[in-house]
């Protein structure tokens, strides 16, 4: 989904219209289908584009193999004065600069996607059921459960 072809008048105007175009300074927001991280995708012909590359090509030009990085950090935003041009070593570097990146790996329950709690944890490991019925009971895979119980995931809780 990287480059961006030339777009002809209804494709450009389709892809308008699925902008929420709010204020020059606000973000405006791409209302058409989002990946599940949020970014936008457009189609043209059997491709799919990203919605912020493409948004930048109409206005800016052309992006080629230069990411299209976001001042405002909002995937979803297409505002062309919300966007920039950079490498990946420019993205890493404004993630830093905005104190978005981690700085130690985040495990247990302070990891954004956990469905356990440090009592759901020990509960699991001292559970005489079975590893599928277990992980029935907490919307879990039955490897997550074994790797639980055999002390290979959270083991923090150990020390």
């Amino acid at each position: 989904m990287k480059y961006v072809p030339t777009m002809d008048l209804a494709a450009l105007k389709r892809f308008w219209s699925k902008v929420d175009i709010t204020g020059l300074d606000d973000c405006w927001a791409w209302t058409g289908y989002r990946l599940p991280k949020g970014y936008g995708t457009f189609g043209i012909g059997c491709q799919k584009y990203l919605a912020h590359r493409v948004a930048y090509a109409v206005t800016h030009g052309k992006p080629g193999e230069l990411l299209v990085c976001h001042h405002c950090d909002n995937p979803w935003c297409v505002n062309p004065a919300h966007l920039f041009l950079g490498t990946h070593v420019d993205n890493n570097r404004d993630c830093h600069r905005k104190g978005r990146a981690s700085k130690v790996r985040a495990y247990g329950v302070k990891h954004g996607r956990t469905k356990l709690t440090a009592d759901d944890v020990r509960d699991i490991r001292a559970s005489a059921d079975l590893q599928r019925v277990i992980a029935k009971r907490y919307g879990i895979h039955q490897q997550a459960v074994s790797r639980l119980q055999r002390g290979e995931s959270w083991k923090y809780l150990d020390a």
